[in-house]
């Protein structure tokens, strides 16, 4: 209960300043991308992102939250790497050096972790123009929610 509640003021206060709504891809000058390790081939879906976005000649961060602290991350510098020690007890960042480096210029934020706070606070809290996730939260972090044909996570 009071863990949701941090995450509730934490998101509306990053929130607070965002102006967000449709936008042209091509429109657009720079990506993030946020993943969840535990991806099956997550080697292979950061290469895919990254062939994506090189092909609309867009600049893309690729961010992989890992929530197994034992689960060292390795295999891929195409993507920057958080650990669950990352995080507060309620799931901020707590490094404000690396908070701010997440929190970075992108136009663009496509969310592909379903129901996960550290990355909808990521997403809330970049200066994104166009936000993309898995599920709308309060205060209307994202623009676009995706949902698959058979409403199955």
């Amino acid at each position: 209960m009071l863990k949701s509640l941090f995450r509730k003021k934490a998101i509306s206060q990053a929130l607070r300043n965002s102006s967000t709504g449709l936008v042209s891809l091509s429109n657009l000058k720079s990506a993030a991308v946020y993943l969840i390790e535990g991806t099956e081939d997550l080697l292979q879906c950061i290469a895919a992102v990254r062939s994506f976005f090189r092909e609309q000649g867009m600049p893309v961060n690729v961010y992989v939250l890992s929530l197994d602290s034992s689960v060292i991350s390795q295999g891929s510098q195409d993507a920057v790497f958080l650990n669950k020690t990352d995080l507060n007890w309620y799931g901020k960042i707590k490094n404000r050096a690396l908070a701010a480096k997440i929190a970075g210029d992108e136009e663009l934020v496509v969310s592909l972790a379903q129901d996960c706070f550290p990355v909808d606070f990521c997403a809330a809290a970049t200066k994104a123009r166009f936000r993309i996730g898995w599920r709308q939260m309060s205060g209307g972090l994202y623009d676009v929610v995706l949902s698959n044909a058979m409403g199955v996570p």
